[in-house]
């Protein structure tokens, strides 16, 4: 087992080797090599709690290399400096453990809570903001580091919201950070940039995102912006944007031990965007190489060709976007939908309403006050042909959900669907809900909140 802050994921192997790690650092990643059927790589913070784990099952015969990655900067990890574990199980046998450090960052500057770009102009929220403070942006390159491009004086500084202006910054991952004139500096504070293009959702009604951007089990460097999605019944992938397709048909089956998107369309939107759907189904693709398609147009079924190992690692489908043709080059952020942010609830004698689209998030924030022995967050919808999911994300970064903290979840698939997180961490904390299943139209639902204590 061995860590560093650079991954390899061609030759499987590690850059940058260290065993002790800032919070600046924009991730940690261990190599794991063993050998078994079924293989568990959790991540235990301080308190020797589980902040993130993976799962590799249906592992080929002999020793296997693996890559795990914990994504640290301006995120949960952060703000948990200490000696964090990394602890490997095979076929439920625990096989080794190994220590590393996360070190604290001094940040005896301003408070950066978020950011948000437009444009060329950033809005920054948070604290101890003051006129002449300045902006300093980095970008997440290719390999995982943070290179410094942009910074700015502060525009204005009016409630705890500082602006300023700096280059048009192109999609990308970013994190800021603000420097005082006494020398001090913020924590990072990690943003995206997302495309312009609206991109629909590329599988049928019925599915579910077993691997996100920044995912612990592949999703680093190249492919930190890319989804893995996997379909519950109907395996038909769909065309996100319409423009002209590049088939890739290869004929290849599951490769676990060769990294490769296996089997994969690329469409080429005609405004410098690509996107990219990989690991089809071979003999399944439904359109020819050149031909146009629009948005929403069936393109083949989703498969498990290639490099598909870990959670969804069977039939799914993987999905990102590039600003140049190549599948391999660099992916972008990008958003289903023409919004992801959260929709205004509605205050209603129960608590409130809301609504969500299918394959879109709502989100909003809730204070939960220190000595709060219980936080319940309930949410229920009439319509018997709709799913939701609940999602909660502690002020430390902690997931509550059916792939992260269970603890007092009635389930993925109950309805109504409820929290009940004992003892739970003071602070602002996010609930999210996202429509898995419904028609073309809004989800309406209802949602409460409430802490006891």
């Amino acid at each position: 087992m061995a860590f560093g802050k650079q991954a390899h994921e061609d030759s499987c192997s590690i850059g940058a080797p260290a065993s002790s790690f800032s919070t600046n650092d924009a991730s940690v990643f261990v190599r794991v090599v063993a050998a078994g059927h079924r293989l568990r790589i959790e991540w235990l913070d301080p308190a020797e709690q589980v902040e993130s784990e993976a799962v590799y099952e249906n592992l080929p015969p002999g020793p296997v290399c693996l890559i795990n990655q914990l994504p640290v900067a301006g995120l949960g990890p952060a703000s948990k400096p200490g000696t964090w574990t990394v602890q490997v199980s095979v076929d439920g046998r625990g096989v080794a453990r190994k220590a590393f450090q996360i070190g604290a960052t001094a940040a005896a500057g301003p408070r950066v809570e978020s950011v948000q770009a437009n444009g060329g102009q950033l809005e920054l929220r948070g604290s101890g903001f003051r006129a002449g403070d300045v902006v300093h942006v980095a970008r997440l390159n290719g390999s995982g580091q943070w290179e410094y491009i942009a910074a700015g004086l502060s525009d204005s500084v009016a409630q705890s919201i500082l602006t300023t202006n700096v280059s048009v910054l192109p999609p990308g991952e970013y994190i800021a950070v603000v420097r005082d004139s006494s020398g001090g500096t913020s924590a990072p504070s990690r943003f995206t940039v997302s495309t312009r293009g609206g991109y629909q959702r590329p599988a049928g009604e019925s599915w579910v995102i077993t691997q996100g951007p920044n995912g612990t089990f592949s999703h680093w460097n190249r492919s930190s912006n890319a989804w893995d999605i996997a379909p519950r019944q109907d395996r038909t992938v769909f065309a996100m944007r319409g423009g002209i397709v590049h088939t890739h048909d290869l004929r290849l089956g599951q490769t676990p031990r060769w990294r490769s998107f296996g089997n994969y369309i690329s469409i080429d939107h005609g405004d410098g965007e690509y996107s990219h759907y990989a690991h089809l189904a071979t003999g399944t693709f439904l359109v020819r190489d050149g031909q146009r398609v629009e948005a929403g147009q069936p393109l083949a079924r989703a498969g498990n060709s290639g490099y598909t190992l870990g959670s969804g690692g069977g039939v799914h489908l993987h999905a990102h976007v590039t600003r140049s043709p190549s599948i391999s080059a660099q992916s972008v952020p990008f958003r289903f939908g023409q919004a992801t942010a959260a929709v205004a609830a509605r205050s209603s004698g129960g608590g409130r309403t809301a609504s969500v689209q299918v394959a879109q998030w709502w989100t909003d924030l809730t204070p939960v006050r220190r000595g709060t022995r219980q936080l319940d967050v309930r949410i229920e919808w009439d319509n018997t042909e709709s799913e939701l999911e609940l999602h909660l994300v502690s002020p430390s970064g902690r997931h509550y959900g059916w792939y992260g903290d269970q603890s007092g979840y009635s389930g993925a698939h109950t309805r109504p669907q409820e929290f009940k997180v004992p003892r739970p961490e003071p602070g602002t904390w996010r609930i999210s809900v996202q429509g898995i299943r419904g028609s073309d139209g809004p989800i309406d639902f209802r949602i409460a909140v409430a802490g006891s204590g």
